[in-house]
C-alpha cells in the first residue's frame, strides 16, 4: 500500500513536469518512456 502511493506521488511529479515540457515536440515519446520505466521499477519490488 505504502509503495503504491510513493508510486503514484512520484508519477504525478513527473506528470507535472512532462506537463511543463509540452511544448517540446517529443512530450508523448518522453511520457510514455516514463511511466514505462515507472512500472517496470515497482512490478521489480513487488
Amino acid at each position: 500500500m505504502v509503495e503504491e502511493k510513493k508510486a503514484k506521488k512520484t508519477v504525478k511529479k513527473k506528470e507535472k513536469i512532462a506537463k511543463k515540457a509540452k511544448k517540446s515536440l517529443g512530450f508523448k515519446e518522453a511520457l510514455a518512456k516514463i511511466k514505462a520505466k515507472m512500472l517496470r521499477r515497482y512490478s521489480r519490488t513487488r
